[in-house]
């Protein structure tokens, strides 16, 4: 396949520029060309395009093969230009070869175009290799020279015994290597002075390297400073042999870390002071980043959940929590990762089966730019709150002796089921017993037995109702029941036969066991058929239930 290269020719001749290009296809060449006949299409023609090579006529009327040299030597373009003659002599030849000329072929011998050009253009991309090289040379050592300017290191160099032979710091102001109290010298070994670190072993590992001819990085030694106080440096080296491959020594680099080394001391100390404060307080603390990768867990977090804090780091909140948690928990992350604050509260069951409540804060991390960082999850134990409160609650809200409802709690209950009863278009019914001869047992057999019958009775109640109904002892021998969502008001009257039933059997009290027989009326009113509010339905329930005492142990529906 031929090479493909781009030709400007200066020629008059339309016939001869195209018998050039025809030697060119025969010597394995695919031409693409522009044809030029005066100086001022050769200047435009160079100006505009970009040429692989010139290939000029010598002799043309009013133009010739010199001038079109002097005109492409003012380009300073390096490009081959051959000429081609049909009478050029040989002194002639000479002054154009000195003009820039790259060659020259006689229009009789024609085939010598094509090698003559593939070893000009061979010969111009080597010098354009060299000068490239040249560039690049010059490019690196004026960076080096840059940097070194810009840098604290210092420079070394030792012999074949490890002996120092040179060193300089590349700021001449500052040197690195005059800081501290006593530092190897021309001459010298460095484990052949005082110092801090290594210890004996770390330098033997180091010699060993150096022995062995083997580069190293980041060798780490102190020393005492002129301010008496611990320093650093770090230092690297490369060993040079020379063209036979013998051992010359090393040359390498060392830089003061001491700024380093004590803001890295100052971190873990920081760090660790943070730890300490952290593992002290009640509370558990974890520190999220943006991706809710863990970056800090105290101790009181990691012995909750069992868990040890070197397993957590870098973890996923998934990876330490659990998948399913972290899907009921997922939002307040997001809330917080969009720089909310966000508090909420969840129960976690241990792995001793015991269940607590947790209490977590989620607080963002804002870094200076606004954007968020990441997160703190502080996380507090409230089971004993919680159990506190809910007893509370219990107690404000049941009656002490049975553990029924009070009237408190009876009252919201009968409220809630008004609300979605008129909401749904459904009724239900309100049933109120009062104890038939309760006052005579108690007076006889004492308030202990009187409070064991009441007892006795709340849980027959309770057996004879569904676990939707409400059952609550609203005063002294007074109990309600709440039958919510009935369809037909015979499946109130069934449950008061139930209940009136269960009284049938004696209740037995006291160690002795001693028999006693009670009965109970029953009052029923039916929402909204009787009434529609709270207060009135409880009356009409009270109504009937007088209704049904007069006839003795028997229920009556409200008559209204």
């Amino acid at each position: 396949m031929n090479k493909p290269v781009k030709v400007l020719i200066v020629e008059d001749s339309e016939d001869d520029a195209k018998l050039a290009l025809l030697a060119l296809r025969r010597g394995g060449f695919d031409p693409t060309s522009r044809r030029v006949q005066t100086a001022a299409e050769l200047e435009t023609a160079l100006a505009q395009e970009r040429w692989d090579a010139v290939i000029s006529d010598f002799k043309m009327p009013g133009f010739t093969g010199m001038d079109a040299l002097r005109i492409f030597r003012s380009t300073g373009l390096d490009i081959p230009v051959i000429l081609i003659s049909g009478t050029i002599g040989e002194e002639t030849a000479v002054d154009a070869m000195k003009a820039g000329a790259s060659d020259y072929v006689m229009k009789k011998s024609l085939a010598r175009l094509a090698p003559a050009l593939e070893r000009e253009l061979k010969e111009t991309q080597m010098r354009a290799a060299h000068r490239q090289a040249q560039r690049d040379l010059i490019e690196s050592e004026e960076r080096f020279r840059s940097l070194t300017g810009m840098s604290s290191d210092f420079y070394w160099e030792s012999d074949t015994e490890h002996r120092l032979t040179h060193r300089a710091s590349a700021d001449k102001k500052v040197s690195t290597v005059s800081v501290f109290r006593q530092g190897a010298q021309i001459g010298e070994r460095r484990w052949e002075i005082p110092y801090l670190s290594p210890d004996e072993a770390g330098w033997e590992g180091h010699r060993a390297v150096l022995d062995a001819h083997r580069p190293f990085r980041d060798f780490e030694l102190s020393r005492l400073g002129t301010d008496g106080t611990e320093r650093h440096i770090s230092i690297s080296g490369d060993p040079v042999f020379d063209e036979s491959g013998a051992f010359k020594g090393y040359r390498g680099v060392g830089t003061d870390i001491t700024a380093r080394k004590r803001s890295e001391q100052a971190l873990r100390d920081s760090a660790e002071k943070l730890r300490l404060f952290a593992d002290n307080v009640p509370a558990m603390t974890v520190s999220w980043d943006e991706n809710l990768r863990c970056r800090f867990a105290n101790k009181v977090f990691t012995e909750f959940f069992g868990l040890a804090v070197e397993n957590i780091i870098g973890k996923h909140v998934r990876e330490v929590l659990g998948e399913e948690v972290y899907r009921e928990i997922e939002g307040h992350f997001v809330q917080v990762l969009q720089g909310h604050p966000v508090t909420y509260q969840r129960t976690r069951k241990l792995q001793n089966g015991e269940s607590r409540y947790l209490e977590i804060k989620l607080l963002p991390q804002i870094g200076d730019q606004g954007k968020v960082l990441g997160c703190f999850a502080v996380t507090t134990d409230i089971t004993e709150h919680k159990l506190t409160e809910e007893r509370i609650q219990r107690v404000a809200h049941h009656d002490s002796l049975t553990g029924l409802p009070n009237r408190l709690l009876f009252n919201d209950r009968l409220n809630q089921v008004i609300s979605l009863a008129k909401r749904d278009s459904r009724q239900f019914a309100l049933l109120y017993l009062d104890l038939d001869k309760f006052k005579p047992v108690n007076d006889a057999l004492g308030h202990t037995a009187g409070d064991e019958l009441l007892q006795g009775i709340a849980t027959r109640i309770r057996q004879q109702v569904r676990e939707s109904d409400t059952v609550a002892r609203v005063g002294g021998d007074e109990f309600t029941v709440i039958l919510p969502d009935i369809a037909r008001r015979e499946e109130a009257e069934t449950v008061a036969k139930k209940i009136i039933a269960a009284f049938a059997t004696p209740f037995q009290l006291g160690s002795q066991k001693q028999s006693v027989d009670i009965g109970t009326s029953i009052g029923i009113a039916l929402y909204p058929a009787d009434a529609r509010d709270a207060d009135a339905l409880v009356k009409a329930a009270d109504a009937a239930m007088y209704s049904a005492k007069q006839a003795g142990s028997s229920f009556r529906f409200c008559a209204a």
